[in-house]
């Protein structure tokens, strides 16, 4: 890979990192990610993190509309 196609992946993985962490709300104080393999890795989690939220979300909506249906 030649320098400005590292510069271009560098800061794309920069972008997504900050606006990953913006929209989850975990903050910029404290530890924060210099490297770029520190930002990937943290991005990975965030969306896995996510991703796991949103389904037990959706399990356990699932549930109470079952049991709310059952109940009629």
């Amino acid at each position: 890979m030649d320098a400005s196609k590292a510069d271009v992946y560098n800061r794309y993985i920069s972008a997504v990192y900050w606006s990953i962490t913006t929209m989850k709300i975990v903050g910029y104080c404290g530890l924060h990610a210099k490297s770029i393999a520190e930002k990937f890795f943290v991005v990975m989690h965030m969306v896995l993190n996510l991703g796991l939220t949103a389904y037990l979300i959706g399990n356990m909506t699932n549930l109470v509309v079952e049991g709310s249906c059952h109940t009629m």
